[in-house]
């Protein structure tokens, strides 16, 4: 049998909607006028910097080994350096994120927003 394909956009839509009615529906009045999504936007931010700087330092290992302009493949030591410099951003950037989300998940644990935005941090950055 053949499924019926959905336009990812529109699944994401229709997931987020139900997420946002879910989470009006579940969170206390007052807890959920007092729901911080400046922290939950920050926190995605911190995310998203996560990926970049993830990206930049496979790009440079990829330009590294396209360019091949280093005896027997070895980097230079200024490759090297932006590789350990970026790999430090990286590791200060995901504890930054994680402890944004430790906080939203000891704030508001049964917020649906901040349950998928953190698990899917933990999916993409720390697996």
């Amino acid at each position: 049998k053949k499924g019926m394909f959905i336009d990812r956009s529109f699944h994401l839509y229709a997931v987020m909607r139900t997420t946002t009615e879910t989470v009006k529906s579940t969170v206390g009045k007052v807890e959920f006028m007092d729901f911080d999504d400046a922290k939950l936007s920050a926190a995605r931010r911190s995310h998203a910097n996560c990926l970049v700087l993830m990206k930049k330092f496979f790009g440079l290992v990829v330009k590294q080994e396209k360019s091949g302009s280093t005896a027997y493949g070895r980097p230079s030591t200024a490759v090297i350096d932006d590789m350990v410099a970026c790999v430090h951003q990286y590791e200060d950037a995901v504890e930054t994120t994680r402890s944004e989300y430790r906080w939203l998940m000891d704030k508001f644990p049964k917020s649906i927003s901040v349950i998928l935005s953190y698990a899917h941090f933990t999916d993409t950055v720390l697996n």
